[in-house]
């Protein structure tokens, strides 16, 4: 049985279901964007911006309206196809990293309305602004091999399939298509066996946060 969070809008991940069929029976696939013949990336501009002067960023998933449509934050690094992003939630803190395709990107706000307030709750309690972490953005597998190597605990998101829930572990193994996690549940106990995923079925991913925090505190993970 695997254990599986729901997320609410904001990407935090609160409450726990579970349910009794593999996450990867029926999966819907996931198109990955490509660059064609030297076409510019989508919204390359705002985001090399964004990077270079460090601005909060109101970002729109207009697709994934029952998941996260909206994420506010900073930009810190890009490829051609994916998106690494620091989380700033509802109490204007960091609080971990989103990792997403470029293509879902509907609409981009920079700044994000507010940033001079957040920018100065931020300075005023000394919070440190986030930097670039070791993540390969080169494909979805290179994200959740370099995450898993940075991170004691991985979330990820099947958001065509399972819009409302999210699944968080460690990952086990990797192979040329899927990859096995060994999934925690809620009370930060560990699930029996894994479960298997595939690469094109995840539509983000997410680590570092408070709340995987907590579960691999009190699991007693460890990077």
């Amino acid at each position: 049985m695997a254990a599986q969070f729901l997320s609410t809008e904001s990407g935090e991940r609160m409450v726990a279901r579970s349910g009794d069929e593999p996450a990867s029976s029926g999966a819907v696939l996931v198109s990955i964007p490509s660059l064609e013949n030297g076409t510019p990336m989508k919204f390359q501009a705002e985001l090399d911006s964004a990077i270079a002067d460090e601005t909060l960023v109101h970002v729109v998933r207009a697709e994934f309206e029952e998941s996260c449509p909206e994420i506010e934050g900073q930009i810190l690094s890009s490829s051609d196809g994916i998106v690494c992003l620091a989380f700033l939630d509802d109490r204007v803190r960091f609080n971990g990293v989103d990792i997403f395709y470029r293509d879902q990107i509907s609409e981009i706000d920079a700044p994000a309305p507010h940033a001079g307030f957040y920018r100065s709750a931020l300075r005023l309690r000394g919070d440190p602004l986030p930097e670039a972490p070791p993540v390969d953005l080169s494909s979805m597998r290179r994200v959740l091999e370099t995450v898993s190597e940075i991170s004691p605990l991985i979330v990820i998101h099947r958001e065509v399939e399972e819009p409302e829930a999210c699944d968080i572990g460690k990952i086990t193994s990797f192979g040329s298509e899927t990859f096995a996690l060994r999934e925690i549940n809620p009370d930060a106990e560990w699930e029996e066996g894994t479960t298997e995923f595939r690469y094109d079925e995840i539509t983000r991913v997410s680590y570092g946060g408070e709340y995987e925090a907590a579960l691999a505190l009190v699991a007693g993970v460890v990077s």
